[in-house]
């Protein structure tokens, strides 16, 4: 049980220590706030425009699909 968890806690170590890792996360994680920027100032675009009612359920339509694509995609 102990090598199991020592093997574990090096690999961990390693990966954050690695150059690379470092280097690359924060662009990573600057990429990342781009989709979810625009779909924040795309929502409230459509707010203004839709009813709220309307808006509610076409969000909740579009994350059960989603939901449901990434279902699929964990069986396949």
């Amino acid at each position: 049980m102990r090598a199991r968890r020592d093997a574990w806690m090096g690999h961990a170590h390693r990966s954050v220590k690695d150059p690379a890792t470092i280097q690359t996360a924060p662009c990573a994680v600057n990429f990342a706030l781009i989709p979810s920027s625009l779909g924040v100032l795309l929502g409230q675009w459509l707010r203004r425009y839709i009813n709220e009612d309307v808006f509610r359920k076409t969000l909740a339509v579009v994350l059960f699909l989603i939901g449901l694509n990434l279902i699929r995609r964990a069986f396949s």
